[in-house]
């Protein structure tokens, strides 16, 4: 890359030395190679998996979470069972064994109130949620298991064993799980750690890599949010979203920034990917990341491939945030290509709507 653009075959000549002591630079391009070989094998592994129907021939592969009444922190593990079926392309569920020592009469408020919050968040991320009655936990989730075609359970780390399990050797709920799971993955995490603070101080542009969908959505603005009912072009969707974003940043965002991004997507279009574009320019001096989204429901006419886009994001970036920027990009691009979120989004018709959409979607990534 860094050969061609000395040959002047990316920008033209007078623009070589600036793009070189900025973007161009061994790091992000680096970052950009390990993005696009994950994008790379995630498509390939998931048009593989499309192509068979799923039968007693395929690998079951489908995400189970275990809650429990007594877990400190079942969000974690909701979050972690989230983001990996994500990344695979599966169905989740989220499952509670009631044991008939918690039976609704026999188990206390606090612990009831834990496990509902549980479900409900489970029921907000996407999963199917399942309330499951067994005197055995690791056989009852098992032969769920077997039924659903899960290959991968997350589970909490057990909690310390008594003095009576020790002297009897009675194995914990988790041993038991990965000496019966039958070639099945085991994720144990250890979901007592404390979720990591947010520090409130940051700029919120540049928290979208660590921060929740949720969180993001509380100080998103909906003029910044775009839903556009009929069929229009690339450059008309360019030049709405650059509109809109004139008005949330004023200070920031002027005219000559539209010209930079109408002649970036002019050299190399960004309307490629199945699911997501993302229109951009690097504009000097500006002094924050600043984007806007908008959801085409008709497609955009003049895409090269006729594939349809899903979301159309326009973003404008400092040069010395080209880092940040790719943090951005790949936590968008996991966003957009979960299967589950384009469903749901499907049905939005209004920035209030597309705001709970983003409530709904988690975008930490590994950080929380």
């Amino acid at each position: 890359m860094i050969k061609r653009l000395e040959k002047g075959k990316i920008y033209p000549i007078d623009r070589i030395a600036l793009a070189s002591e900025n973007y161009f630079q061994a790091p992000n391009l680096e970052q950009l190679r390990e993005l696009t070989l994950r994008e790379t094998a995630s498509q390939i592994d998931f048009k593989r998996r499309e192509q068979h129907e799923e039968g007693a021939g395929t690998p079951p592969d489908q995400v189970v979470v275990c809650l429990s009444a007594s877990g400190p922190n079942n969000a974690n593990l909701l979050r972690y069972g989230s983001r990996l079926a994500g990344r695979l392309n599966r169905r989740w569920y989220a499952v509670h064994v009631q044991t008939p020592k918690e039976a609704p009469l026999k188990i206390d408020a606090g612990k009831q109130r834990v496990l509902a919050d549980a479900l409900t968040l489970a029921n907000q991320l996407g999963a199917m949620v399942f309330t499951l009655k067994g005197t055995d936990v690791v056989d009852t989730i098992l032969r769920f298991a077997h039924d659903y075609r899960v290959g991968h359970i997350v589970i909490g780390r057990p909690n310390p064993r008594t003095f009576g399990d020790r002297i009897l050797r009675r194995p914990s709920h988790v041993e038991r799980l990965i000496e019966k799971g039958q070639g099945r993955r085991i994720v144990i995490l250890d979901e007592r750690l404390p979720e990591s603070p947010i520090d409130p101080n940051r700029p919120e542009i540049n928290k979208l890599g660590t921060e929740t969908g949720k969180a993001l959505s509380k100080k998103f603005q909906k003029s910044t949010l775009l839903i556009w009912q009929q069929p229009l072009t690339k450059e008309q969707a360019i030049r709405g979203l650059h509109k809109a974003m004139q008005c949330a940043y004023p200070q920031s965002v002027d005219a000559s920034s539209l010209q930079l991004a109408l002649n970036r997507e002019a050299e190399m279009s960004t309307f490629l990917n199945e699911a997501i574009a993302v229109p951009h320019a690097v504009v000097p001096g500006l002094d924050t990341i600043c984007w806007a989204i908008g959801i085409p429901k008709q497609g955009i006419s003049d895409t090269d491939t006729g594939a349809h886009i899903h979301a159309v994001l326009f973003v404008l970036y400092p040069p010395e945030q080209s880092a940040e920027y790719l943090t951005y990009l790949a936590k968008a691009a996991a966003l957009f290509r979960d299967r589950r979120n384009l469903e749901q989004l499907s049905s939005v018709q209004s920035p209030e709507e597309f705001l709970i959409w983003l409530k709904q979607s988690d975008l930490s990534g590994g950080a929380k």
